[in-house]
Order: structure tokens, then C-alpha cells, then sequence
């Protein structure tokens, strides 16, 4: 592996975990306090006639579940990248065996 090898590496790596590096859902606080606030207005329904509470708060749940999750996946994404930062295409020598 050449040194131009290990860049691209690196970048791939580091590509992986850029996007996390950000909310996942930067407008799930948004999404979060327009349901809390319909529901409580009661601006909200249901398909089939239920009362939308319950669906509302389980969206909620797992939007919070996704951003830990997120955040998670972030921080094993960029311990790797700090893994592979001094990995390079250029295998140490090995030694001789000496006669």
C-alpha cells in the first residue's frame, strides 16, 4: 500500500463517520415539539379513529433512540479513524536471520 493508498484510507474512513459527526436528525427537537404541541391542541388524528397519543409517543422514543444510537456510532467511527491515523503502506523491515 502506498502512501497515496493510506490517505485515501483515512479519507474513507473519516468520510464514514463525517456525517455523524452531526445530528442525525437535526430536526428531530423540531419534529419532537410539533407533535407535543398538535397532540396537546389536539390537532392531531388517527387513522383508524385511535387516539394518536400513544403512536406519537413511541415516534418520539425512537427518534431519541436513533440519536443515541447516532452518537454511539460516531464515537466507534472516529476511535477506529484514531486506530488507522499512523497506519501506513510501508511494512516495517523484518529482521535478518543472522547464521
Amino acid at each position: 500500500m502506498t502512501r497515496g493508498h493510506r490517505g485515501s484510507l483515512l479519507l474513507r474512513c473519516r468520510t464514514f463517520s463525517c456525517p455523524f459527526s452531526r445530528p442525525v436528525y437535526p430536526g428531530a427537537p423540531q419534529i419532537t415539539r410539533y407533535l407535543d404541541q398538535a397532540l396537546a391542541a389536539g390537532k392531531l388524528g388517527h387513522d383508524r379513529g385511535e387516539d394518536p397519543a400513544l403512536p406519537v409517543e413511541g415516534a418520539v422514543i425512537f427518534l431519541d433512540d436513533a440519536r443515541r444510537s447516532a452518537a454511539a456510532l460516531a464515537g466507534d467511527l472516529d476511535a477506529a479513524w484514531q486506530q488507522l491515523a499512523l497506519v501506513n503502506g510501508h511494512p516495517a523491515p523484518q529482521p535478518k536471520d543472522q547464521p
